[in-house]
């Protein structure tokens, strides 16, 4: 997979998100250097098998998907996704028969 970017929104077509023109004006009021990009949020997913059993840290591949929201329309949409590497572990897991699970009739 190789990195993607979306310029315009895919519901009205706006090249204008609200992040991009935030940080536009710090770079106009010189607050903020040339080049600056700023999500309004991202989220990283490791492409691995979830039944994987890691008893050790991990590196594997990870795509990162970066989005914002278009000024124009409000539509949240991807403006970039990137695949790269990046360090994985197991969190300690909760039994969901463990005292205190609200999720689980006890």
């Amino acid at each position: 997979m190789e990195n993607k970017v979306f310029t315009k929104c895919p519901s009205c077509g706006g090249e204008n998100t609200v992040m991009k023109d935030a940080v536009q004006k710090e770079i106009d009021k010189g607050t903020m250097l040339e080049g600056t990009r700023i999500p309004a949020f991202y989220s990283s997913v490791p492409i691995m098998s979830p039944t994987s059993k890691l008893l050790a840290p991990k590196t594997v591949p990870v795509a990162t998907f970066i989005f914002d929201v278009c000024s124009d329309c409000g539509c949240v949409y991807c403006i970039q996704v990137i695949e790269d590497v990046g360090q994985v572990q197991m969190r300690p897991q909760k039994s969901p028969r463990q005292p205190g699970n609200p999720f689980i009739g006890n």
